[in-house]
């Protein structure tokens, strides 16, 4: 299996930089956060299982049909502070999907519904960014989500780094 990502052509120091965000994305797919074995799909499933009785609950079902990768995503909103309590996925994919997942978790749990709406909006400039960043106060806005910025590179990659996001913002539009 090849996770070079197409970095190649880069010169020697842009490619340790790389080679360090490749295996950022490599080792956070393999122990990824919020993830969970299996969700049970039924309504309100996790209400009963956590002390969230009062947040409002919201699960999407997405499917990179270029590639296979497969998720759901469930999120608890603090109906008061508008706040994501807690955010649980179950899923397959390949390692960019899997670790975008994972920082996404570690990123948005406990942000306001208006700051991950931000941080949504900024990850999406970094895909259409096609390899050239952000402004600084923008990558540092995504804090470990801007090592994707090599993904971006790669429109066939660019959907699975944004599988999670779309996921997660779905689950939010859905939340009751």
């Amino acid at each position: 299996m090849d996770f070079s990502f197409g970095f190649d052509d880069a010169d020697d120091t842009s490619m340790s930089m790389q080679d360090m965000y490749q295996e950022f994305i490599l080792e956070t797919s393999r122990f990824p956060h919020g993830f969970v074995s299996q969700l049970d799909v039924s309504e309100g499933a996790l209400v009963g299982k956590r002390n969230v009785s009062h947040c409002f609950v919201g699960q999407s079902h997405q499917f990179n049909v270029t590639c296979g990768d497969e998720v759901t995503v469930e999120v608890s909103l603090d109906p008061d502070t508008h706040t994501i309590q807690s955010l649980e996925w179950s899923g397959n994919g390949c390692a960019i999907s899997i670790a975008s997942l994972s920082v996404l978790h570690d990123l948005v749990v406990g942000k306001t519904l208006s700051e991950f709406l931000e941080l949504y909006t900024v990850f999406h400039q970094l895909m259409d960014s096609r390899g050239c960043g952000l402004s600084e106060e923008q990558m540092n806005k995504l804090d470990d989500a801007s090592v994707f910025q090599g993904v971006s590179q790669f429109p066939m990659r660019i959907k699975c780094a944004l599988l999670g996001w779309e996921s997660v913002k779905d689950a939010l539009n859905h939340a009751e």
